[in-house]
């Protein structure tokens, strides 16, 4: 009976309601840090990275302008420094955005700092909800379809936060 009330006990201190701002339960916010844990070290940080824009070059090449190595060849981007130092510093950003996924209002923070940089370079609103889509379809590779679940959940609600975010900072 006493592993019974232990087993029980542990799971009535776990609290599974939903943030209110993220709407992310601490299961979704357990499944989010395994599960990248595991993608970039898998993976390796800057070769996701690499994957990232990459991939979105191949879908958006229109979005490879806004970079300074927007005249560089698809094939020359995985030997350019500039490149490749844009994709490990977007790829550390994630890492601190996840490891914050715990706090709702330092993650909004980080959120709204992101977008903030972003609308300084004239980022459409449309290239945020693109390059969601090559994250999600990415990282999904990995896993199986309650994480990718979970990571659509949290991606919708961080990108939801980044265009809002450009949107009043393009109004003011």
């Amino acid at each position: 009976m006493g592993i019974i009330t232990s087993y029980f006990g542990r799971e009535l201190e776990r609290d599974d309601d939903p943030d209110p701002k993220t709407g992310l339960t601490s299961r979704d916010i357990s499944v989010l840090k395994t599960t990248w844990k595991r993608i970039t070290e898998r993976g390796g940080t800057l070769e996701i990275g690499i994957a990232i824009f990459t991939n979105l070059f191949e879908k958006h090449p229109e979005y490879q302008q806004l970079f300074p190595f927007k005249n560089l060849r698809r094939e020359e981007l995985k030997t350019s420094n500039k490149f490749r130092a844009h994709c490990i510093s977007v790829m550390y950003a994630l890492t601190c955005i996840v490891e914050n996924v715990s706090e709702p209002l330092i993650l909004e923070q980080l959120l709204i700092k992101q977008s903030t940089s972003h609308v300084l370079r004239n980022v459409p609103d449309q290239a945020y909800w693109d390059i969601k889509t090559v994250i999600l379809s990415i990282v999904a590779s990995s896993m199986n379809p309650s994480e990718v679940f979970v990571w659509e959940k949290f991606l919708k609600f961080a990108f939801r936060i980044m265009v809002a975010t450009a949107e009043e900072t393009r109004n003011n």
